[in-house]
């Protein structure tokens, strides 16, 4: 997608592609940010996405962008980084022209979680949109559960098996709007015992929850069901399975959703806006998606 550069190009900062050779500084640059992505999450999105990194003569990496290709005509845009040292010298923009021409020559649309403090940069690369992320957080497994989480509606909760992953994955894509069947996958290998299905006497699958291990905390999500009391006993089953530490971004649009995750223990830490190229947005049913994976995997 980028042009390596030749020898004798390199005394001004350079954008190129990046490789999974670069995993340990792309690592060091979100750490350095206090993003939560591990080393996992870096070899997840260097497989999936086509990297951008800017390079600095006697520095190295000095900056990321990542675009994640979606179906035949969308992207995700991720993992917008710049290190500290280089920050104000216009290298996200210069990163984020890039790939964005590149896709809008391949004829796709980008979208992306912008945090607060982007949602200016991007508005004026021609981003916009209304659904708002917010991102909640739970320091300790002993925080209290919501009482209702014990119960579904006579729905059977269930340990997830990696032959679920077809049928969860079906589900995902009905619901939030694009195929992450890799993504899933990686969750439930990386962190099995946080994946739960709610299934009905029939078998036929009513819900899900997946988590991942994270750098500061465990992500949990997405977590998709029919029902808000669904989606509570799916995720009391997953924060039963995990020790420290734990995330979970929700639409600010279910308000009682909030609340609920609020008597799970969790508090409000901060927000997304989620934004696209001239109002792009995925086909999410927010009635029925209660987290999101992240930022950087929608």
């Amino acid at each position: 997608m980028i042009d390596i550069p030749t020898e004798g190009q390199n005394q001004e900062p350079l954008i190129r592609a990046l490789r999974l050779d670069d995993l340990e500084r792309c690592l060091a640059l979100s750490t350095e940010a206090g993003w939560n992505q591990n080393e996992n999450d870096w070899r997840l999105l260097l497989r999936l996405c086509g990297g951008y990194g800017i390079d600095v003569p006697n520095y190295g990496l000095a900056g990321t962008t990542m675009a994640w290709e979606l179906g035949e005509r969308n992207a995700w845009v991720n993992m917008v980084l710049v290190a500290k040292a280089y920050r104000g010298r216009g290298f996200a923009r210069k990163l984020m022209t890039a790939c964005l021409g590149d896709l809008a020559s391949n004829q796709r649309l980008a979208m992306l979680d912008a945090t607060d403090l982007g949602i200016n940069v991007y508005s004026k690369l021609g981003f916009s949109g209304d659904d708002r992320i917010a991102r909640l957080y739970r320091e300790s497994e002993t925080e209290s559960v919501a009482p209702s989480a014990s119960s579904a509606d006579g729905l059977l909760m269930k340990p997830m098996r990696s032959e679920d992953l077809g049928r969860v994955a079906n589900l995902d894509l009905r619901v939030v709007g694009i195929d992450r069947g890799e993504v899933l996958a990686d969750f439930y290998r990386r962190k099995p015992k946080a994946a739960w299905v709610a299934q009905d006497v029939s078998g036929s699958l009513r819900g899900f929850v997946l988590g991942r291990d994270g750098r500061i905390a465990t992500q949990i999500g997405p977590i998709v069901a029919e029902t808000q009391m669904v989606a509570e006993a799916l995720l009391a089953r997953s924060l039963s399975q995990i020790a420290g530490p734990v995330i979970v971004d929700a639409p600010m649009v279910n308000t009682e959703w909030i609340e609920a995750l609020k008597r799970f223990g969790f508090a409000p830490q901060r927000a997304f806006l989620r934004m696209g190229i001239d109002g792009t947005a995925l086909a999410t049913d927010w009635s029925r998606a209660y987290a999101i994976s992240g930022p950087d995997l929608g």
